[in-house]
């Protein structure tokens, strides 16, 4: 199971999509909502359906939208590996991967990214977005993902 809020998924959540999906005869990709936070760029459902969208070439991944605890899902799910990026947030990574191995017994297995997309954040993709800078997007995020941003905003581009 990959699991990340995926606000919005990007060409790096994506390329680690891939690699996993090499590894694993199942691979689901969850968009998590978290109740602590408040909601971001796309709904939950709109992250999953862009996720769907997004693998649709990789046969063996499924689009999952959860709200709540992962390690319930995962528990409900038969998960067997959690999959994280070990990319620019290690700490925060780490912390998790010991926290869900104590809390539900999973493994964590960190698949690092791609030097091409490492640079490449949710964050980065939501400023261009907000800032209209659109142009940018098709470096950054699938084909499906950059038709739903830019229907999402006017299309005002920078000078």
């Amino acid at each position: 199971m990959f699991a990340g809020s995926f606000d919005p998924l990007h060409l790096g959540h994506l390329r680690v999509i891939e690699s996993a999906a090499r590894l694993f005869d199942r691979l689901w990709v969850v968009a998590a909502g978290n109740p602590a936070k408040p909601s971001g760029l796309l709904s939950l459902q709109q992250r999953k359906d862009l996720i769907a969208a997004s693998t649709i070439h990789l046969p063996n991944v499924e689009a999952v939208a959860c709200y709540g605890l992962l390690v319930e899902f995962a528990g409900t799910a038969e998960v067997d590996v959690l999959l994280r990026s070990a990319g620019k947030e290690r700490a925060n990574e780490f912390e998790m991967a010991h926290a869900n191995s104590y809390l539900a017994g999973i493994t964590t297995v960190f698949v690092p990214p791609r030097a091409a997309t490492w640079w490449i954040s949710s964050r980065l993709v939501r400023e261009c977005v907000d800032q209209g800078n659109l142009n940018a997007l098709g470096k950054m995020v699938p084909p499906p993902v950059a038709t739903a941003l830019s229907a999402t905003r006017p299309a005002r581009l920078r000078p």
